[in-house]
This record gives structure tokens, sequence and C-alpha cells, in this order.
């Protein structure tokens, strides 16, 4: 990735990152025609981040949704060396939800499982914590997802022009609260 991709993200906000790469993450699902409705459910629940008021409620959706979180949590789970209550899982309420879950995770092919994870890092790394003058902690991840799009798929990314208009100098790094159509107005010349 060129070090002026790179400065741009720096100004773009961890609300605009997270929707630049969900955006991406889009067009590969559609360019696979990954038909799983589960991860339709699942990327509508996260453009729901970039609209919300309160930072934070998605943690545990987000980490409950990981594949490399989930599918080890249920190995460990299988051979019996932790519980289901030990796990204290908030958006999987029951074990065959759980068994459900690891199977819609398992339906993904990789890098789909490594993207999902990215998105997570990018929406939870900053939740807890400051983030200085451009949030390395959600910049990496970000430069991550797209080095991995851009090694295993052949097709164009959108221009970051998508989502500049989410600042990183609003609301402490998060910008401004935006709808998924603020994107899609926002690309047209």
């Amino acid at each position: 990735m060129k070090e002026q991709e790179i400065d741009i993200i720096k100004e773009i906000s961890i609300r605009g990152r997270f929707a630049y790469c969900l955006s991406c993450f889009e067009i590969i699902i559609h360019n696979l025609d990954l038909r799983i409705p589960e991860l339709k459910i699942l990327l509508e629940k996260f453009w729901e981040i970039t609209n919300s008021e309160k930072i934070g409620w998605w943690q545990n959706l987000l980490i409950e949704n990981n594949p490399k979180v989930i599918i080890e949590d249920f190995e460990l789970f299988q051979k019996g060396k932790i519980t289901f209550d030990e796990i204290g899982f908030t958006t999987i309420t029951n074990k065959n939800e759980f068994i459900s879950r690891v199977a819609f995770l398992n339906k993904l092919p990789n890098p789909v499982q490594e993207l999902l994870d990215k998105l997570t890092e990018i929406a939870n790394r900053n939740l807890f914590a400051g983030s200085g003058e451009f949030s390395m902690s959600t910049l990496e991840p970000t430069v991550e997802f797209i080095e991995i799009i851009d090694s295993n798929f052949d097709f164009e990314r959108p221009k970051f022009e998508i989502v500049k208009f989410s600042k990183f100098s609003e609301n402490n790094g998060w910008g401004n609260r935006f709808l998924k159509s603020k994107l899609s107005n926002n690309s047209k010349p």
C-alpha cells in the first residue's frame, strides 16, 4: 500500500475506516456470490455501527461473529476445556445457537474469515482508550484489510473519497454518525 493512501486513511475517522472496509467487504461478498442469509443479516447490523449514537455497543456483536475467536472457542468447548457459560456470550443465547454460529462462520472461505477479523479490530480497538493523533491501533488493521483484498481479489477498490467526509478530527477520532447511503451519495461526481 502506498504511503499516500495511508496518509489519506489517517485523516478518515474510525467509523469512516470501518465503513470503507465494510463497503469493500460487501463487494467481495457479491463477487464471490456468497448468498448466506446469516451474512446478509450480519452486514446490516454492522452498518448500524456507523450511525450509532452510543459508541461501543457493538463490541460483543463483532467478537461473537469473528471466526478467529468463535471457532477457537468452539474447539475448546468441544474438547471440554471450557463450558458454554464460561465463554460468557452476550449475543449467543444457547448451545444450539453457538453450533449454528460456528457452522455459519465455517461456510465463509478464507480470506473472508480474515477480513471479518480485521473489521472487528477496526471497530473495537479504540473503544476504551484515546485515539491519539490518528489512531494507529485502527490504522494498522485498516491497512492490513486493504492489503488482504489487494493481494487476494481482482477488483477495483472504491476511492477513499466515499468516506473522506468522515473526519478523524470529529468526535474524538470516531467521526460523526452517518448512514450507509451517505457513501453512495458521496461517490457521485
